[in-house]
């Protein structure tokens, strides 16, 4: 079975529809862009902090020693989530192959996927669930699993807990269920739009082809699906900024017309007019950084330290939660009614989740990238 590795360095020579032909191509094979690690490491620092706001019993204490700072970081930090979204959805048009794929392409790419996304996660399910078991009798308050059973903990390890109605035993792993789910809906349209290509005797297996199906489904998400809460918990509440992403890779990579992302950012900027949601800003802010920075400048140079907080920004989603409600529950009697300590535990608590993050990347994360490329996915 051939690799399913992207090829930047020569246009798409399939798909190329007179609607969303090829373009420009701006990026090159096998690069690594730093201004996407710096964005994701520090997105990853907002969504921690807001973590630890959240769950520190002394939150409303420290905001008193930076005021309305910490409380911002709360109320709008989650909105990042979706910076996470659209670089997930570049990703995946960065890995779209240039021929045809057969179902065990598809097979093979979603367990590749799964792959990543797991060993990780599943070490820190163990942990958690290890600790938290551990520390049951000394009435850890709040304590770090509310509930637990043996198919709540089958469904974490398929990404279903949300469907099967189950909840996240960790804070924010909803994201992994959601992007597995988008990697499961692009595969499936992409092998769905093959059969009816040979169907037609027509070429439907590329960029172009897909972008005419992901198109519409973006905006009707950004529209509609994604304005009714309720819908969080599949993919289709996310589809805009996925959708996003994706377009902006394939813009980039030229295998689309270069009018087809300008048209769909106005299209979901559109929509802000009649419901404004932050977190569609975040995603089209996103996407411009992402085009923007690697059409002009994709080998800007970035600190070594952002570019390693880039690295390890999953497993520090990953452990955080872990880790801050060890720290904040171990110095919450030290805190008293200080503001000051209150804050000092939060920048503790940040601190141990950065060890923590690194011990996971460089045990676990980094050991199964490279397993799965040795696999040749």
């Amino acid at each position: 079975m051939e690799k399913l590795v992207p090829s930047f360095d020569r246009l798409d020579p399939k798909g190329n529809s007179a609607l969303f032909g090829a373009g420009s191509s701006y990026i090159q094979a096998g690069q690594r862009f730093a201004l996407l690690d710096m964005c994701k490491g520090i997105a990853a620092c907002i969504i921690v902090v807001h973590h630890v706001f959240e769950y520190s019993l002394s939150s409303a204490l420290a905001d008193q020693f930076a005021p309305h700072v910490l409380y911002g970081i709360y109320y709008y930090g989650l909105f990042v989530v979706h910076l996470f979204l659209v670089f997930g959805g570049f990703a995946l048009a960065m890995a779209m192959p240039d021929k045809p794929i057969t179902t065990r392409d598809a097979i093979s790419t979603f367990g590749a996927r799964y792959a990543r996304l797991a060993a990780p996660y599943l070490v820190m399910l163990f942990l958690l669930i290890t600790v938290s078991f551990s520390i049951l009798s000394r009435g850890m308050n709040p304590p770090l699993i509310d509930s637990f059973s043996w198919w709540q903990l089958l469904a974490h390890l398929f990404f279903l807990q949300d469907i099967l109605g189950f909840g996240n035993l960790s804070a924010g792993t909803w994201y992994l269920c959601i992007d597995l789910q988008y990697v499961a809906l692009f595969l499936l349209i992409q092998l769905l739009l093959q059969t009816i290509g040979r169907i037609v005797n027509q070429d439907f297996s590329g960029p172009a082809a897909m972008s005419i199906v992901l198109f519409p489904l973006g905006l009707v998400s950004t529209w509609s699906w994604s304005r009714v809460l309720e819908n969080d918990i599949y993919v289709f509440y996310f589809l805009g900024s996925l959708v996003l992403g994706t377009l902006v890779g394939w813009t980039l990579q030229g295998r689309i017309g270069s009018f087809v992302f300008p048209a769909y950012s106005i299209a979901m900027a559109t929509s802000l007019v009649v419901d404004f949601r932050g977190r569609v800003l975040i995603a089209l802010v996103s996407s411009l950084i992402i085009y923007v920075g690697l059409r002009f400048w994709p080998r800007l140079r970035v600190p070594p330290p952002l570019i390693w907080l880039g690295k390890v920004s999953y497993s520090l989603f990953l452990i955080h939660y872990l880790v801050n409600g060890l720290v904040l529950h171990g110095l919450n009697p030290w805190i008293g009614s200080s503001p000051f300590r209150a804050f000092a535990s939060m920048v503790v608590a940040f601190l141990a989740s950065l060890l923590a993050a690194s011990a996971l990347y460089y045990w676990v994360e980094a050991p199964c990238q490279r397993w799965v490329k040795s696999l040749g996915k």
